[in-house]
């Protein structure tokens, strides 16, 4: 029996998540093996959905609450029979932690699909923690799924012998779905921010890219904040015209429309985020959107393999900016474009999901 469990497609702000669940359910039903699928409500209702009689395989679980009790609380609503092939559609380590000792003397094996658990500012700030959690776990574990190399070097930082088990997937949100157009749209160049900000994706080296642009040349726009906010952060009164603030979360699909009419996307994740692999990433991949980031991993890897996808920038570095901004031109975009098109090749369905079965072995 396989034991599939997805802890955090509990709500539409959950993102990425819930299209995850349709995927790997997706999956599950082609194998034709015996399994049953752990996913709290609102994932479970578009399950059934989508793939109708199938509810038998679809099992509803109240959603996690990382605090207090909620890892036990999760984690008593999970049923291992003995010899359970178990697999966490991402994880945090305490739940994981918690639902093992549980079951410490049932027999399964373990599969952990990571969802940037592993980057350098994880593995800096908890090290002692997480070397404690695969040391315990470590004797059911037999596979753990991670998007990059890097992530594989810094697992290997905390136990040598976690590098046999690992396993670098590509990600099915790389699946290209629609193309950017091979021209032009416009006079102007459109950059877009996707919020919120977080503490590894700060809005901050946007906003200062808006405040240096004096050429007339780009149009900002930011998603899913808040205009007000946005007007203090830049301290105005009024958005100026090459600017825009679209605010609120408007689905999956708005966004991908979104993320498909912008020319540039900006990632400002931290050296903190290395390691790791940005949603944004995943879109500018699967529609052909060239990026702006820092040059960190997991891009510096994929320019080496497939050339230039986006601009590389350091966002620490005195002008870096204007720098930035004299290197953009339209020719420029297309050729990245082009790049993001012959990687595209390497992330049709097909091979995506013969990576799949090799990365979760069961």
């Amino acid at each position: 029996m396989i034991v599939a469990i997805s802890p955090f497609s509990d709500s539409e702000a959950s993102g990425h998540s819930l299209q995850d669940d349709v995927f790997y359910f997706e999956h599950l039903l082609n194998l034709k093996k015996p399994f049953r699928f752990y996913a709290p409500p609102l994932s479970a209702q578009r399950l059934e959905a989508r793939f109708p009689s199938t509810s038998d395989h679809i099992i509803v679980v109240e959603p996690y609450q990382p605090s207090g009790w909620g890892h036990l609380r999760f984690a008593r609503q999970l049923k291992i029979e003995a010899g359970a092939k178990v697999i966490f559609f991402g994880y945090l380590e305490r739940l994981v932690l918690v639902w093992y000792l549980m079951n410490l003397w049932r027999p399964f094996s373990l599969r952990l699909v990571a969802t940037n658990n592993i980057s350098a500012g994880r593995v800096d700030a908890y090290r002692a923690q997480l070397k404690f959690f695969f040391r315990v776990i470590r004797g059911k574990l037999k596979r753990i799924v991670l998007h990059t190399e890097h992530e594989v070097h810094l697992l290997a930082s905390l136990n040598k012998g976690l590098r046999e088990l690992a396993y670098v997937k590509k990600h099915h949100l790389m699946i290209p779905i629609r193309r950017t157009c091979t021209e032009p749209a416009g006079e102007k160049i459109t950059i877009a921010f996707f919020g919120p900000p977080k503490h590894d994706k700060p809005i901050e080296p946007f906003l200062h890219l808006i405040a240096s642009d004096n050429t007339g040349r780009f149009h900002y726009t930011i998603y899913n904040q808040s205009e007000a906010d946005m007007l203090a952060k830049m301290r105005l009164t009024r958005l100026p015209d090459h600017v825009s603030v679209i605010e609120g979360w408007r689905g999956y699909e708005a966004h991908l429309d979104n993320c498909a009419a912008s020319d540039i996307i900006f990632m400002s994740h931290t050296r903190a985020f290395e390691g790791k692999l940005s949603g944004n990433l995943c879109d500018c991949v699967a529609l052909g959107v060239p990026y702006i980031c820092t040059a960190m991993e997991p891009m510096l890897s994929l320019h080496q393999k497939y050339g230039e996808l986006g601009y590389l920038s350091e966002f620490d570095q005195p002008r870096w900016a204007e720098r930035l901004l004299g290197l953009i031109r339209w020719e420029d975009l297309l050729e990245k474009r082009s790049a993001l098109k012959s990687m595209a090749s390497d992330y049709s369905r097909d091979s995506i999901l013969t990576d799949l079965n090799a990365a979760l072995c069961i």
